[in-house]
């Protein structure tokens, strides 16, 4: 039975590796090395994050063809419907997102699947029903 002794490191992944490596071979001090470290954990935090917001495929194809992303009515603050411009614009909903709440579930957005023109071809049968009576 072999005792494997684990360091600090092991935690980190081989691209991480890679990076403090090079890192620790073009610094020339300890400030400039620890300087670099902290711009790469950074450059690495924002990829990882834009990893994590980017949707697969199969989001992407839902958002495009059987609904979209909207402001949550609950959370979002607006002015008869009209943008307040106290939220931020979200590149990824695609509209505002509100502060979270319990219509929305914290998220600030709601998923609106209506299909609009089934709607208004409805609207327009029962409006032609009560004309006919």
């Amino acid at each position: 039975m072999t005792n494997t002794k684990h360091t600090e490191s092991d935690h980190i992944p081989d691209v991480g590796k890679k990076v403090l490596n090079e890192a620790l071979e073009t610094a020339e001090s300890v400030e400039e090395l620890r300087a670099e470290i902290i711009r790469l954990k950074a450059a690495l935090a924002e990829s990882e994050r834009r990893e994590l917001s980017t949707p697969d495929e199969s989001v992407r194809e839902a958002m495009d063809e059987s609904g979209f992303w909207k402001s949550c009515s609950g959370c979002h603050e607006t002015n008869e419907g009209a943008s307040t411009g106290w939220y931020s614009f979200h590149p990824f909903f695609n509209c505002e997102q509100g502060s979270g709440c319990g219509e929305c579930g914290g998220l600030g957005v709601i998923w609106d699947d209506t299909d609009y023109e089934d709607m208004v071809n409805w609207m327009q049968e029962q409006e032609a029903l009560k004309g006919g009576e």
